[in-house]
């Protein structure tokens, strides 16, 4: 549900108003910024992401219903930007993304971790892995619907996942968590 006072500055910004516009762009700014940059690694990047979104959002707020969650809605459009910004900016960098992998799921590091040792360390993969690992393990997408959003292959995303789960095992026993036995455990 939207605090009455969002829902006042959504309709003062819908009438046009710089002030209520204004409002909203700084009361986003920390949330969407630090999504972006959870996402694109750069801070730089994530501030021209999150202005790419708030532009949209913005321009389209007349399509907004207040009787939606306003940050889910904004959500929406920031993690469309970010798609648009990876396709066109990161994509030709992606490794060879043609190798299909079987994929098993492994429990057990997560739990001993906080969420920003584990973003810390996805700072360190790079943004391909980022983006599907983060899309499929924090957003919750499929991988398959994972490989509709970003124009590539599903064999290309579970290629993406396995080795940003690869990296991130690494990243995770050069760290001290000694990955392989806590995965092991039944």
């Amino acid at each position: 549900m939207n605090p009455p006072s969002l829902i006042e500055h959504i309709q003062t910004a819908k009438k046009g108003s710089e002030r209520g516009q204004e409002w909203l762009y700084k009361h986003l700014y920390g949330y969407g910024v630090g999504i972006a940059k959870n996402y694109l690694g750069s801070q730089d990047i994530a501030i021209f992401a999150y202005n790419e979104a708030m532009y949209k959002t913005l321009t389209h707020l007349e399509d907004f219903d207040v009787t939606g969650n306003f940050r889910t809605w904004f959500r929406k459009i920031l993690m469309r930007t970010l798609i648009d910004i990876y396709r066109k900016e990161v994509r030709h960098k992606a490794d060879d993304i043609d190798v299909v992998y079987d994929l098993s799921y492994d429990n057990g590091v997560e739990s001993e971790l906080h969420a920003e040792d584990i973003m810390a360390m996805l700072e360190q993969v790079s943004i391909s892995y980022r983006m599907v690992f983060l899309m499929h393990v924090v957003d919750g997408y499929t991988l398959k619907d994972i490989a509709a959003r970003l124009d590539i292959t599903e064999g290309g995303v579970k290629t993406l996942y396995y080795k940003a789960r690869q990296k991130m095992r690494e990243i995770l026993n050069k760290n001290g968590y000694n990955y392989e036995s806590t995965s092991n455990k039944k």
